[in-house]
C-alpha cells in the first residue's frame, strides 16, 4: 500500500510525513526538484492490540502504509513533470495537503485545492492528447482510441477520471495509463495551533465532495511534536488536549480506507498479524496473501468475527460454542474475520 503525499511548497506536508513516519525530514531538503522521501508506517488497530495481549505472541505485525513526500510544486507550474508523473504512477493513492495555517500570509485553501485540481486535470489531458494523437496516426486500435477520447471529453469538463464509470474491459485497456485523477484522494487541511485563523473548511470540503474526494483536518506541527515524544509521554501529551489517539492516526486510518482496505487476522502463539486485502476479497485470495502453497492447496477458511472471538475469550471456547465456522474459495473475507486456512499441498 503506497500513499503519495503532494501539495504545493510551504503547505507544510514534510511536516505530516514527519509525523507520520517518525522521520524527521527537513522541508527545505524537498523544496525544490530533488528526490522524494519516503517512510513506512504501521496502521494502528485496537484490535490487533487487544489479539496480542490475549496471545502474549513472540511477534505481533500491523498492516503497513508506504508514504512518499513528493517535492512540492508551485502556483506558476503547469501541470505535473513527466518525471514527477512516472513517480506518482507508482502510489496507489495521494494525500493533498493544503495550507490553512498563518505565517505572515493568510492561507488561501480553496484558491489552492483549484491550482492543484487544474495541474492534476490539465496533466492528465496532456496525456490523453498524446496518447490521441499516437492512436490516430497508427490507425491500430479504434477501441481503445474511443476510450481515450471519452477521457479526454471527460477531463475537459474538469472533473476527475474517479467520477468517469468505466466497464472491466475498459478499466483492462487503460490500466497501463499513468492518469493521476484515477486515483483515490484525500484532502488534508493542515491548520494552526492557535486557530487564529477561521478557516472555511466547509468551502474546501465541497470542492472535494465535488470530485469524489475525502477531507480531513490536521494540525501537523502538533502531530511532529507528539510524534517525537516517547510513547508513555504521548499518552499523558494527548490526556492533557483531552483527546484518545493523535490526528496522525486518523490520517493513517482515513489512507487505509482510501484505498478500500479491510484486515483479516491470523493469531497464534508464535505471531498475531492483521493482513489487508481489498474489500470483496474471496478467501481462497486472501489465502495467497500469505502463502502461495496455501492459495494452491486451500480447502477451507476456519473464520470466526473478531467481536464474536472476544465475546467468547478464546479459540477453544468459540469452537465449543459452535462460533467457528467453515467457508469455502468464494467467501468473502469481512473486516475483522480471524481465520485459520485449511490446505494441502
Amino acid at each position: 500500500m503506497k500513499v503519495g503525499i503532494i501539495g504545493l511548497r510551504g503547505s507544510g506536508k514534510t511536516t505530516i510525513f514527519n509525523s507520520l513516519t517518525g522521520h524527521m525530514v527537513h522541508s527545505e531538503g524537498l523544496g525544490g526538484k530533488k528526490g522524494c522521501a519516503l517512510g513506512l508506517t504501521k496502521v494502528p488497530d485496537k484490535r490487533i492490540d487487544r489479539l496480542s495481549s490475549i496471545f502474549s505472541p513472540k511477534k505481533t505485525v500491523y498492516a503497513q502504509i508506504h508514504f512518499t513526500d513528493f517535492p512540492g510544486s508551485t502556483k506558476d507550474e503547469k501541470g505535473f513533470s513527466d518525471e514527477t508523473l512516472r513517480k506518482l504512477s507508482d502510489v496507489d493513492a495521494l494525500a493533498l495537503v493544503l495550507k490553512g495555517f498563518s505565517s505572515g500570509v493568510t492561507p488561501a485553501p480553496v484558491e489552492d485545492i483549484n491550482t492543484v485540481l487544474a495541474d492534476m486535470i490539465l496533466s492528465d489531458i496532456i496525456l490523453a492528447e498524446r496518447s490521441m494523437q499516437r492512436l490516430e496516426k497508427s490507425r491500430q486500435d479504434s477501441g481503445l482510441l474511443s476510450i481515450i477520447t471519452k477521457i479526454h471529453s471527460h477531463l475537459s469538463r474538469d472533473r476527475c477520471l474517479a467520477l468517469l464509470p468505466l466497464d472491466e474491459s475498459e478499466e483492462h485497456q487503460i490500466a497501463g495509463y499513468t492518469f493521476v485523477t484515477r486515483k483515490p484522494v484525500l484532502v488534508v487541511l493542515n491548520i494552526g495551533e492557535d486557530d487564529a485563523f477561521v478557516m472555511p473548511a466547509d468551502k474546501v470540503e465541497d470542492v472535494c465532495k465535488e470530485q469524489g474526494w475525502r477531507f480531513l483536518q490536521i494540525c501537523g506541527s502538533m502531530e511532529e511534536e507528539i510524534a517525537q515524544l516517547k510513547p508513555e509521554d504521548q499518552a499523558a501529551f494527548l490526556k492533557d488536549l483531552g483527546v484518545d489517539e493523535p490526528a496522525r492516526d486518523r490520517f493513517i486510518q482515513a489512507s487505509y480506507g482510501l484505498l478500500d482496505l479491510v484486515s483479516f487476522f491470523t493469531v497464534g502463539d508464535d505471531e498475531v498479524r492483521s493482513w489487508p486485502i481489498r474489500r470483496g476479497t474471496n478467501a481462497v485470495k486472501a489465502a495467497g496473501k500469505i502463502h502461495s502453497d496455501i492459495e494452491r492447496g486451500f480447502i477451507r477458511a476456519e473464520v470466526i468475527g473478531y467481536e464474536d472471538f472476544i465475546q467468547c475469550g478464546d479459540l477453544q471456547t468459540a469452537r465449543k460454542k459452535g462460533m467457528l465456522r467453515l467457508e469455502g474459495k468464494e467467501y468473502q473475507v469481512r473486516d475483522g474475520d480471524i481465520i485459520t486456512f485449511r490446505f494441502n499441498v
